[in-house]
């Protein structure tokens, strides 16, 4: 039986380092690890006070694997419809320029997006250096170093990428994987940093990152005080900028804390696109009206995801048209370099 969203099941991935491995239809998160610049696959966490288990059990209404491709969704009552956009880490190297701003583009073409839109990771975590930050120190960071803190890899075409958006009349979040770095003075520094792009509408807190060592890693909730504390240092920079918080379980959330917040889904192992589309709606409603974003594109899925008739077309319109209050669908980084330019999105491998 399927757990109802407001305590999600946590059905993490079993996987060694760097590989990927199906186990059942188990949701987790779909974003790769980063630890010292190096990928690392999907990460995994046990919350605490119980283990992972449940298999998802297929919905028999909705959408098939082989149904016709569903339209984006343009929202209700005339609510605006959901961006659609890709994830972009900047720790594995040089951010590819062209690249990024093409598949950019492109995904917000196939989903009829009405604005280009990324989650750009400008900050990932580290087991030893605490979480690196993908621009150069000024000598006036109020972050700590080492491992509680943060480290500063420099700028490796953030700046450039940001600027590409920017002609884009792109919306972009921008996301860190704190570990134990303090998250309002992180949250508030990041933005402060890039406060000169326009582009930027959001800073977003990957909760899979977040904990007190690497065994707690992911499995720490996120408490009403600490939110509201981050969105009091997001607006004492001037920003408007809506907080993200991250996580394949809403169990790691704030219970009640929801105003300046959005809340992002990061599940994958879906049995098929209305299991997905069942779970993302029961994620919608329960955050509602809060903003709401999903992770898509996950490796996990790839066996379903391919048969879509509608390709991943069919599978961004399911994620736009689960609540009025989706704002954002990102196509996972961890499979987007399969997909564009060669692929043209017609599968996940």
């Amino acid at each position: 039986m399927r757990a109802k969203i407001s305590s999600l099941v946590v059905r993490p991935l079993r996987a060694t380092v760097a590989v990927l491995a199906l186990v059942g239809a188990a949701h987790c998160g779909t974003g790769n690890a980063f630890v010292n610049g190096v990928s690392q696959g999907s990460q995994t966490a046990t919350p605490r006070g119980g283990t992972a288990a449940a298999t998802a059990a297929s919905s028999a209404s909705g959408a098939t694997a082989g149904g016709a491709a569903a339209a984006p969704s343009t929202g209700s009552q005339g609510q605006k419809a959901a961006t659609a956009g890709v994830e972009i880490d900047t720790q594995g190297g040089a951010v590819d320029l062209g690249f990024w701003s093409g598949a950019v583009t492109a995904v917000g073409t196939l989903a009829s997006s009405p604005a280009p839109a990324a989650r750009i990771v400008v900050g990932s975590y580290s087991t030893s250096t605490g979480v690196n930050l993908a621009y150069g120190d000024n000598g006036q960071s109020a972050l700590p170093a080492g491992r509680k803190g943060a480290t500063f890899t420099g700028d490796r075409g953030t700046e450039a990428l940001l600027t590409a958006l920017d002609a884009l009349n792109a919306s972009v979040v921008l996301e860190v994987q704190p570990g134990l770095a303090p998250l309002p003075t992180l949250a508030a520094e990041v933005l402060q940093h890039y406060q000169g792009h326009k582009s930027v509408a959001g800073i977003g807190i990957n909760l899979l990152y977040y904990g007190t060592n690497n065994n707690d890693l992911g499995s720490v909730a996120l408490s009403d005080a600490d939110a509201q504390a981050i969105v009091q240092a997001v607006r004492g920079t001037g920003s408007s900028a809506t907080v993200y918080l991250r996580h394949y379980s809403s169990d790691f959330m704030p219970p009640s804390a929801r105003s300046g917040l959005g809340f992002v889904l990061d599940a994958a192992g879906f049995a098929d696109v209305a299991d997905m589309s069942s779970d993302y709606s029961g994620w919608a409603s329960k955050f509602a009206p809060s903003p709401v974003q999903f992770v898509i594109g996950a490796q996990k899925d790839q066996g379903w995801a391919c048969a879509l008739a509608g390709g991943a077309q069919q599978l961004i319109g399911a994620a736009q048209g689960a609540g009025s209050n989706v704002n954002n669908v990102t196509w996972s980084s961890g499979t987007i370099t399969a997909l564009y330019p060669t692929n043209i999105f017609s599968c996940l491998n």
